[in-house]
């Protein structure tokens, strides 16, 4: 969680009273009143006059809530380049390069770093990556292929618009393989 302002009730108390002043909305006949502040912060009348008072005395001993530096954070583990280098190992990994488990992508595609499977999931998905199951698909005879051309053909003249082929299955997303295993994700963008 970032920087808080605000976070103790002289801070509530003063930030409200100043903002409500200068957008005009406080005082008697306004919409707010001093008192309404202090009941909606949950401070007692006394305290919140005790806390106003010094700050008219010492006004230059209050921090202002808004001089606060805004903090930069920390730096990211996977820069812009780090994620440029993965996207490509990925276009050009193939099916391999598709199925690799989140954690082990970044060694996959050259990077020296380590970091959680969380960190590239989150860095992948502003990529607009993600995984879903790969389908099972049996042979095709040449037969088959060639209705399938068929089909391909008669599809692009039927769906023009790009969103007209979610519903539709790409090679891409298919697992070949002898032996009966689990699920295979794919990592593929939409």
């Amino acid at each position: 969680m970032g920087f808080q302002h605000h976070r103790t009730p002289k801070n509530r108390i003063v930030g409200t009273i100043n903002y409500f002043r200068q957008n005009g909305l406080l005082g008697q006949g306004r919409l707010f009143t001093k008192e309404s502040v202090f009941q909606h912060h949950g401070v007692s009348h006394t305290t919140s006059h005790r806390i106003l008072q010094r700050i008219a005395e010492h006004p230059e001993s209050r921090t202002f809530h808004n001089t606060h530096a805004e903090t930069p954070g920390r730096k990211k583990l996977l820069d812009n380049e780090a994620l440029k280098q993965t996207e490509r190992y990925i276009k050009q990994g193939g099916f391999e390069g598709r199925t690799l488990p989140w954690k082990a992508i970044p060694a996959a595609a050259g990077l020296d770093i380590d970091v959680s499977a969380c960190t590239v999931h989150r860095a992948l998905r502003e990529l607009n990556f993600h995984k879903c199951i790969a389908c099972e698909r049996e042979y095709r005879s040449i037969r088959r292929k060639e209705n399938r051309l068929e089909y391909s053909s008669m599809m692009l003249e039927r769906y023009l618009e790009p969103k007209d082929w979610y519903h539709v299955r790409f090679s891409n997303e298919s697992h070949f393989g002898w032996v009966p295993r689990s699920k295979i994700w794919v990592l593929r963008r939409p």
